[in-house]
């Protein structure tokens, strides 16, 4: 695996080697990026269910200014932290070990693009939208990236967002959404 696009293009990316962890293909970064071109360039990101870092730190070569990069297991935080410095972005990542949406209390950035990319099974989406919504860190203008298994159903979206673009690339659904409302 390793950074398509951007100032550390090329460069290889290391992955927890438990299979709790999916990374997210190069064909489905190169689209979330072309999709998302735009607004990358000095955008804060919010890599949720992080894994390998492999977002946010795309995000990162791409130009966004910061990266703060949340997971539960503390073998992937390690990852995180070993990709941003192995990348030279560790003066500008923040791995942050927990679970989302309670770890959104420990946050206290606004974030103009989130990055959701749970394992397949989660079913929580509404949910954790509605919580991100409400937290006080999704920008005002703000985008999400949701990362589904493309045979099942896209993810349940609460009536404070709406879909911007869904798209299926193989097995990978995904889902861009924005906030509706201001609450």
């Amino acid at each position: 695996m390793r950074i398509i696009g951007g100032a550390r293009r090329g460069q290889p990316l290391s992955a927890p080697s438990h299979r709790l962890t999916r990374p997210t293909s190069g064909v489905v970064r190169e689209a979330i990026f072309d999709i998302l071109s735009a607004r990358i360039a000095g955008s804060r990101v919010l890599d949720l269910f992080a894994g390998s870092g492999a977002l946010g730190l795309e995000a990162l070569s791409r130009g966004a200014v910061q990266g703060c990069f949340v997971d539960r297991s503390p073998a992937a935080c390690a990852i995180i932290r070993l990709n941003a410095q192995t990348l030279h972005f560790q003066h500008v990542s923040h791995v942050v070990c927990g679970a989302a949406p309670p770890v959104f209390r420990q946050l206290d950035d606004e974030y103009d693009l989130v990055f959701i990319d749970p394992p397949y099974a989660f079913r929580e989406w509404c949910r954790l939208l509605e919580e991100l919504g409400r937290s006080g860190i999704f920008a005002q203008d703000g985008m999400a990236v949701l990362e589904y298994a493309a045979r099942e159903q896209p993810p349940e979206i609460p009536i404070t967002f709406s879909t911007v673009r869904q798209r299926s690339y193989g097995d990978t659904g995904i889902a861009i959404v924005r906030a509706s409302t201001r609450s």
